[in-house]
C-alpha cells in the first residue's frame, strides 16, 4: 500500500527554478520600494538588516527582487558612516536613533514600504551573474507616487456684484460697495518637530 506524500515536489521544483531565472536588471539607476526588511546576523556575527527591493516606477516597474544588506561594523568608522547615511535615506536620522534607541528589528520594520533610488551594478556569485546595489540615494522630487512638497491652496474666486443700470427717476445708479473678498488663511503645513514613535 502506497503512503500518500504530503510534499508537492512539482511546486518546490518550480520555486527553485525562480532562483536560476531571477531577473537581472541592466546597469542603471532605479526608483525602488522596500518590500521586505528583517534583522539578521552576518557569518561573523555582526548585526545587519537584510532588505529586498522592488522597482517602483518606469519601464521595469514591478521587477525584482533586488537584495541588499546594511551591516553594522563598529570596528570600521567608514562603514558606520555609510550605514547611518543609508538609514537617513529612509528617514531614520541619527537624532531619531539617539532619542528613541530602536532595536535592529524595529528599524527593519520602519524601512518596509519606504522608497529610494538605487544604482544597480553586476557581479558574479557561484559562477552566475547577480545584481549588486552600488549606490543608495534619497528619492528626488517628480517621481510618480512620491510627493515633493505640501499641497498648494487653490485660489478662491470672488462673487460678481450685480450693477443696476439706473434708478427709477433716471439718476445714475449707486453701486453698492462690498468689503473685499479675501481667501481664507490657510492653516500652516504641519512640520514634524520630532520623529514618529517607533512601532512596537
Amino acid at each position: 500500500m502506497t503512503t500518500p506524500n504530503s510534499i508537492n515536489w512539482s511546486d518546490l521544483i518550480g520555486i527553485a527554478g525562480e532562483a536560476t531565472g531571477a531577473t537581472i536588471l541592466p546597469v542603471a539607476k532605479y526608483h525602488v520600494i522596500v518590500d521586505k526588511a528583517a534583522a539578521a546576523k552576518t557569518q561573523n556575527g555582526k548585526d545587519q538588516i537584510k532588505v529586498q527591493f522592488r522597482v517602483a516606477s518606469g519601464p521595469n516597474q514591478g521587477k525584482g527582487p533586488i537584495y541588499n544588506q546594511f551591516v553594522i561594523s563598529p570596528d570600521s568608522p567608514n562603514a558606520m558612516s555609510f550605514f547611518f547615511q543609508h538609514l537617513s535615506v529612509f528617514g531614520i536620522t541619527v537624532e531619531y536613533l539617539k532619542t528613541h534607541c530602536p532595536t535592529i528589528a524595529q528599524i527593519a520594520q520602519m524601512m518596509i514600504g519606504k522608497q529610494c533610488m538605487v544604482t544597480i551594478g553586476h557581479g558574479v556569485w557561484q559562477g552566475k551573474p547577480k545584481m549588486e546595489v552600488d549606490k543608495i540615494e534619497a528619492v528626488a522630487g517628480g517621481v510618480p507616487g512620491v510627493p515633493s512638497g505640501p499641497p498648494s491652496t487653490p485660489p478662491v474666486a470672488s462673487m460678481p456684484v450685480p450693477v443696476p443700470a439706473s434708478t427709477s427717476n433716471g439718476a445714475p445708479a449707486v453701486v453698492p460697495t462690498l468689503p473685499p473678498t479675501l481667501p481664507p488663511t490657510p492653516e500652516p503645513f504641519a512640520t514634524a518637530t520630532t520623529p514618529p514613535e517607533v512601532p512596537f
